[in-house]
């Protein structure tokens, strides 16, 4: 009887270590997104130095090619990267802003979504408080 006491509490602690464990998870891979996030939007703005625009890319590939950078693209993906670029209506075609995306991969189940959004002749600069996408995108 005191066997089966022991091998259900050990049970117990143990099935309690794997909740905490997968959740320690899930924040690890959160944090990684964000910071890809403002290594995306550091190279937008070194870019934009040296090239006077923004430029938009559709995926994690194209995004390491354009931003010359090496982001994490191992598969499964744990993150999908992506940069819209907002154009200029009256001085087209100068991008004026960006919105950078990192959209978790079903491999990343749990994960929140993240983007910064920089605009700026509007002075918007989210950077700092990097908040979950809104439904919709950017």
């Amino acid at each position: 009887m005191e066997m089966i006491i022991v091998v259900v509490i050990i049970g117990i602690l143990s099935m309690a270590g794997v909740v905490g464990y997968r959740a320690t998870v899930v924040r690890a891979r959160e944090r990684e997104g964000q910071a890809m996030l403002r290594l995306i939007a550091h190279a937008e703005e070194v870019l934009r130095v040296e090239t006077n625009r923004f430029v938009a890319c559709a995926g994690t590939v194209q995004c390491n090619n354009v931003l010359r950078l090496n982001l994490p693209n191992q598969n499964p993906a744990n993150w999908n990267y992506s940069v819209v670029q907002v154009v200029n209506v009256a001085n087209p075609p100068a991008a004026v802003s960006y919105c950078t995306q990192a959209v978790a991969t079903a491999n990343n189940a749990g994960a929140r979504t993240f983007h910064i959004r920089r605009n700026v002749p509007a002075g918007t600069d989210e950077s700092n408080n990097m908040p979950e996408l809104p439904a919709g995108g950017c």
